[in-house]
């Protein structure tokens, strides 16, 4: 087995353009039309059960799923995700933009391909994951056409993951010369969004492959 180097979610801020672009606009993706579909909702209703990470582990009995790190990437922990969203201006932005998410799990490689999965309360909204990319891909683009250079006009379609049909959103951009894709897989699960997020290069479509297949049914 490859030793992985050992690295949290915020060591990779030197990368070029990923915490700047890549992570931001996935997170953007998420959030982007959320101050119209939920204004106050509290995350932790009664029916709401936090997913799990043990090292390179995650599983959500809510949700379904289960995902161990493919070789070459490094998970982290929830302290490490809460610290990155805290430092991060970019993400501390969007985090107070609404309520009612949360970062189920994160996990990066060393080529810099990423991968999270994060869930809000759509409670008092039946909008379907279908309306929710179609909208959200209106939102972002017009949000980051200044910031990055799109080299395609969103991309949607539909994708089985672990036995379950997800809506994705897949954005490719250009930011300081380095070319990155976004796609951004959502699901409903019992008045839960479910998002499973994915930013890397272009070159790097093996990564994403086995991140896919590492989300397992329970």
């Amino acid at each position: 087995m490859k030793k992985v180097e050992k690295r949290n979610f915020q060591s990779v801020k030197t990368k070029p353009g990923y915490v700047r672009t890549a992570l931001p606009l996935l997170l953007l993706v998420v959030f982007a039309i959320m101050g119209l579909v939920i204004v106050e909702m509290i995350m932790e209703k009664d029916s709401y059960k936090p997913g799990k990470i043990t090292g390179t582990h995650y599983e959500s009995e809510m949700l379904g799923i289960s995902f161990d790190a493919p070789e070459g990437f490094e998970m982290s922990s929830q302290d490490q995700i809460d610290e990155q969203l805290k430092s991060s201006v970019s993400f501390a932005n969007v985090m107070k933009s609404t309520s009612g998410r949360r970062m189920e799990m994160a996990a990066i490689s060393e080529k810099g391909t990423s991968v999270s999965v994060i869930t809000w309360n759509m409670e008092g909204d039946d909008m379907s994951a279908e309306q929710y990319v179609e909208s959200s891909k209106k939102t972002v683009m017009q949000q980051y056409e200044t910031k990055v250079k799109f080299t395609n006009d969103g991309e949607i379609f539909s994708k089985k993951i672990a036995g379950e049909t997800y809506e994705c959103l897949k954005l490719d951009f250009t930011s300081d010369d380095t070319k990155r894709c976004s796609e951004s897989y959502v699901r409903m699960v019992d008045g839960y969004a479910v998002l499973i997020g994915i930013a890397y290069g272009p070159e790097n479509t093996a990564e994403r492959n086995a991140v896919l297949e590492a989300v397992k049914a329970l």
